[in-house]
């Protein structure tokens, strides 16, 4: 993702939603597709919006057989 790194902080616009989030850093569709987000501890939908100082934890569940 563009620009965010491990424990970073970014300022947001009111209203955005965990899929804008990941849209504004460049993440694909077909990769946000994938991603379980869990914010502040909580499993959330990409339809989520974001309020100040919360905590999002994107989680790639791993596959295979």
């Amino acid at each position: 993702m563009k620009g965010v790194t491990n424990h970073s902080t970014v300022d947001i616009d009111p209203d955005t939603t965990i899929e804008d989030f990941l849209v504004q850093c460049g993440m694909k569709d077909e990769h946000r597709r994938l991603i379980v987000p869990v914010v502040n501890g909580v499993r959330r939908t990409l339809s989520y919006i974001l309020e100040p100082d919360d905590s999002i934890f994107l989680h790639l569940p791993a596959g295979g057989g």
